[in-house]
């Protein structure tokens, strides 16, 4: 690859990252076990693990409109209040943790650009992609993962349930917050094996 070629590549790199972010959205932060930040009232931290790859991955996801903070039905409407962008560029495979006001939410959009081949995938009508968040409370929501390898209009990306799978890790990395609170499994979407788990 000769400089040239280099060069634009880093440029449009940097310009995805944030190029599907609205101007509206609110920019959320990861966080590592022992470096949350304390929660504010009516708060709690929606715990993920982060698998991804690819140039500028990035999320964006919505706070639902409704007073739940259980699962909500799939054939239910939902309209959201609040957009949030999570920017996953360079981001270590790992667990991570982002406070979050108590909510049903739905991840709304998955971005995977790749080269020059902008792509992003719609997912704020699947039920799959929705999670809750309890007040005072750790809700582990799954596994993000975002495959490197994609074609011109397909990506892999998936939300993955793994409660039972890391189980023994999630234990080991809440011990190191600074805080205690009680762990949830808070799909968003009814699975009594994954609510089983949480309880």
């Amino acid at each position: 690859m000769d400089f040239k070629k280099l060069l634009v590549f880093v440029v449009v790199s940097c310009f995805l990252s944030n190029a599907y972010a609205k101007s509206k959205d609110i920019f959320k932060v990861l966080n590592h076990a022992k470096d949350v930040p304390e929660l504010k009232k009516k708060q709690g931290y929606l715990m993920f693990y982060v698998n991804v790859d690819g140039i500028a991955p990035s999320i964006q996801f919505s706070k639902i409109r409704t007073s739940k903070t259980d699962f909500i039905l799939p054939d239910e409407h939902v309209s959201f209040t609040k957009d949030y962008f999570l920017d996953l560029k360079n981001v270590t495979e790992g667990f991570y943790f982002i406070p979050l006001f108590a909510g049903i939410y739905q991840i709304t959009r998955i971005n995977a650009p790749f080269y020059d081949l902008p792509y992003w995938l719609p997912t704020n009508k699947e039920a799959k992609w929705r999670f809750g968040v309890e007040e005072n409370s750790i809700n582990f929501i799954g596994e993000i993962n975002i495959a490197k390898e994609r074609g011109v209009n397909v990506i892999d990306v998936n939300l993955f349930n793994r409660v039972a799978t890391y189980h023994e890790q999630i234990i080991k990395e809440i011990a190191l917050m600074p805080q205690s609170f009680p762990l949830k499994a808070k799909s968003g979407y009814r699975d009594d094996f994954f609510m089983t788990l949480g309880k």
